[in-house]
């Protein structure tokens, strides 16, 4: 099931609606990476400064730069990795477990993607110094992946406070 190229394709441009659907199912396989975006949605749902006219388009914009972040081959292993049962499950995946901190950096990587620029700020303040998720990665090279000047000025002038 989804092996092919056309079916990874198929799943990228609808990857909002299949993190729902397969969210959604209790009896389906556990997957952290599926967890941690519908744990991104849910935040920003909650903290979200700039609205947007449908429900659907927080999901289908936070998705979409998160493709830009992650990579097509990086995301679709993500969704199919099932860790426990895997027998050397990848640890960049075993470390989307959620703990407290994860969290700011799961939230900083959910602002980027959906160009919070406010909510950037204010997360930036509160990253670890070390500033890099193992599976999101560094707000700069983030910046740069998402094409957004305003997202890579918010970076750089932490990093300037950070001297």
């Amino acid at each position: 099931m989804f092996k092919g190229p056309a079916d990874q394709v198929y799943i990228l441009r609808r990857l909002h609606s299949f993190i729902i659907a397969k969210h959604n199912r209790e009896h389906d396989f556990q997957n952290e990476f599926i967890d941690a975006v519908h744990g991104m949605l849910l935040y920003l749902d909650n903290t979200m400064v700039i609205a947007f006219e449908q429900p659907t388009d927080l999901g289908e914009v936070l998705c979409s730069g998160l493709l830009c972040m992650l990579g097509r081959s990086t995301i679709i292993n993500a969704l199919f990795t099932v860790t426990e049962h895997a027998q050397h499950p990848p640890a960049s995946f075993v470390a989307l477990i959620r703990n407290t901190t994860q969290e700011v950096s799961l939230h900083l990587a959910a602002a980027m993607a959906s160009r919070q620029y406010n909510l950037v700020g204010h997360l930036l303040l509160s990253l670890p110094n070390d500033m890099a998720h193992i599976v999101f990665g560094s707000p700069l090279l983030n910046a740069i992946k998402l094409r957004d000047i305003t997202l890579l000025r918010l970076v750089i002038e932490h990093l300037g406070r950070l001297r």
